[in-house]
């Protein structure tokens, strides 16, 4: 998560403000606690590729392909962290409880 593009943007903008720091590290631990709780789902649907780190980083890599050097330039950091969070978060109700 931390090597990609999204997350290296907030960093470069949480250098500069406390309040982008705390969203920052709320962001990375969201995101690393939905990596572990996405490891369950293979146990209670086996059908499924794994859903792990491996493939919420994925996520977060095309996201940050996907969007052109000029327009996340302009992304405020709430947007940056939304990004994000719906990567973290997108197959989470495939976790079980």
């Amino acid at each position: 998560m931390t090597s990609s593009i999204l997350f290296k943007r907030l960093t470069v903008l949480a250098e500069k403000d406390a309040s982008v720091r705390a969203l920052s590290v709320l962001g990375e631990r969201v995101f690393t606690e939905c990596s572990d709780l996405m490891k369950t789902v293979i146990r209670t649907m086996p059908e499924y590729t794994l859903h792990d780190d491996v493939h919420l980083n994925r996520v977060l890599e095309i996201m940050g392909r996907l969007i052109p050097e000029k327009t996340l330039e302009r992304l405020s950091p709430l947007e940056i962290a939304s990004l994000i969070l719906a990567a973290a978060l997108h197959d989470i109700g495939m976790a079980p409880s």
